[in-house]
């Protein structure tokens, strides 16, 4: 940037010979916004004439543009006091001729307006400090040797400072190449300092807080853009465009805790997945997960990492943001976050095969002693058992064994809370092929353990007819109902639920089974109840209808009636459906 500035500014001074100035650069690169924004305001004692090519398909149009803008914005003022437009009109009036007015009276006025004007104001130009800007070159219409041809005029016999900008790489014209070395003198590449334009950027905003947040982060776009290979400063503007409507709707709500490694981390993603949504790329399938570290490279290496969240892969490819459950996936990602030192950050942050040994060695022990006294949740374990098989690939000495013994235990602890293991497809998609296999047959078991020991808790609340408990631990994570996904009916003792229902006094508590069947048919995720469900529904349905009614209350019995016709609902919707899929507990 400095390069070109010491060079543009050796050409408008130098007075030895005449030619065009060419800044080449991509587009969207920010060559305008510098020439505009930057360079313009440099001087007070020069007069800028900026005029944009885009779409011009001949020369007079442009003759006709630059008339207009010399008009509107320039005569009378700054360096073009002195060219006042009366004086002008009146020069204008003393070259009519009869030809003149005929034309006049054809309605072919505006030519010959424009052609004399031109002509009056371009032979004072050069005697003003006039600097001459085409932008959009590679756009115009014209013939490019046509083009360079007119601007040879204003160059060579006007003897006016002209300033061209253009991405040469959109110029395919063979006689282009032939023709510029007889105009432009000097072509100099335009390499954009992204950071000072993103200062300026900065200057234009009102919220200081999001301004704090893009500019402790101007290093990271920065390096975001050099690693895609798209200096770009459009797509930067979307980015921060995108981030202050994400920021203005969702993060600013009150509801939204203000987290700075949160925040941070919202932010370098929208640039991330802007610029390949700029590109035209891919982007990330996240599958069944919401948020997390995916890959961005093949290599499966954690610098190869980049932690995203789906929602902004969502509302930079459509456009639109689900307040509500953004909301969701946001407590839900604060919930299992780990502090900054915690060594299973630590270690995904670092490259650990750098580290020395004993370094590593004494961050899993760290791990260790932390899942020992149950200071993680349980949605923590697919991660941490992905690093643990990603650091034993590497040949560490990890019990992976040991380590599974512990999940178990902080799955049974974490139950108590109401905690479930979810497996996570994220990880999945994210490793190494040479772990895969391992990982998933580990989660498997991790999986199994986890509805065995929750479908333990339920039996124990059935055995006492506490349907109330059943009903609230009906729960849904990330909009699936686990309960349902994992086989509700299959996993529970039939017989225990018709004593219960025998037993019970209390009319509410009946009730409350009732209310639990309706949401099982209300659930959206109902399609995915298995073949041996059915089985038992109909099991529990014989039982059912063996109970004679009249032996209990009329609200007990109105109860009982209406779960045997919800549960006949349930057989009936698989058949109707003819669905049938095998039971999986990494099933959709």
């Amino acid at each position: 940037m400095n390069e070109l500035e010491k060079q543009l500014d050796e050409y408008i001074n130098q007075k030895i010979y005449n030619y065009a100035f060419m800044i080449n650069g991509q587009w969207g690169s920010g060559k305008s916004y510098f020439i505009k924004k930057v360079y313009m305001k440099k001087y007070k004692d020069k007069e800028f004439i900026y005029l944009s090519l885009n779409g011009i398909e001949n020369v007079e149009d442009i003759d006709t543009k630059l008339t207009e803008i010399l008009i509107k914005e320039h005569l009378g003022k700054g360096n073009l006091k002195s060219i006042n437009l009366k004086d002008v009109l009146r020069d204008l009036y003393k070259q009519l001729n009869y030809k003149n007015i005929v034309g006049i009276l054809n309605k072919e006025y505006k030519k010959i307006i424009v052609e004399s004007i031109i002509d009056v104001i371009t032979d004072t130009l050069s005697k003003n400090n006039v600097v001459l800007i085409f932008d959009d070159f590679e756009r115009c219409k014209v013939e490019s040797e046509k083009l360079l041809a007119y601007i040879n005029n204003f160059v060579e016999y006007q003897e006016i400072k002209t300033i061209l900008v253009a991405d040469e790489s959109n110029i395919k014209n063979n006689k282009y190449k032939k023709t510029r070395e007889k105009v432009i003198g000097n072509c100099v590449e335009y390499v954009p300092d992204m950071k000072n334009n993103i200062k300026g950027i900065l200057s234009r905003i009102n919220n200081e807080h999001i301004k704090n947040i893009i500019n402790r982060n101007i290093e990271n776009i920065d390096n975001e853009l050099k690693e895609q290979k798209f200096i770009n400063m459009r797509t930067v503007q979307f980015a921060i465009d995108r981030f202050i409507n994400f920021y203005n709707i969702v993060l600013e709500d009150e509801l939204c805790e203000k987290d700075v490694e949160l925040e941070n981390k919202i932010f370098n993603y929208i640039v991330y997945v802007s610029i390949r949504y700029k590109k035209s790329e891919e982007l990330y399938k996240w599958e069944d997960s919401q948020y997390g570290y995916i890959n961005i490279k093949e290599d499966y290496s954690y610098k190869s990492k980049k932690y995203g969240f789906k929602f902004i892969d969502d509302y930079i490819a459509r456009g639109v943001i689900n307040k509500e459950e953004t909301f969701f996936i946001i407590q839900d990602y604060n919930s299992k976050n780990l502090p900054k030192d915690d060594p299973y950050e630590v270690l995904t942050r670092a490259r650990f095969w750098e580290l020395q040994d004993d370094e590593v060695y004494n961050l899993i022990q760290e791990m260790h002693n932390n899942l020992v006294n149950n200071k993680y949740s349980v949605n923590n374990i697919s991660r941490i058992l992905a690093l643990l098989l990603d650091i034993k690939k590497f040949n560490y000495n990890i019990d992976i064994d040991e380590f599974i013994k512990l999940f178990k235990n902080l799955i049974t602890e974490k139950q108590k809370d109401d905690e479930i293991y979810v497996f996570s497809t994220i990880e999945v998609n994210n490793m190494d092929e040479e772990v895969r296999e391992d990982f998933i047959e580990k989660s498997k078991e991790l999986k199994e353990y986890s509805i065995k020991t929750r479908f333990g808790h339920i039996e124990n609340y059935i055995s006492k007819c506490q349907f109330d408990k059943l009903l609230e631990d009906n729960f849904i994570i990330n909009n699936r109902n686990i309960i349902v996904e994992t086989g509700f009916f299959n996993n529970i003792n039939i017989n225990k639920i018709v004593n219960a229902i025998r037993k019970e006094e209390t009319v509410i508590k009946i009730w409350y089974l009732k209310y639990f069947c309706d949401q099982l048919i209300d659930n959206s995720q109902f399609k995915y109840i298995i073949e041996k469900d059915i089985q038992k529904i109909n099991d529990l349905l014989k039982q059912l209808k063996k109970i004679d009614l009249r032996e209990f209350g009329i609200g007990k019995a109105n109860a009982i009636k209406y779960i045997i016709e919800d549960l006949e609902k349930m057989k009936d919707y698989k058949n109707l459906k003819k669905e049938t899929k095998e039971s999986s507990i990494f099933q959709k």
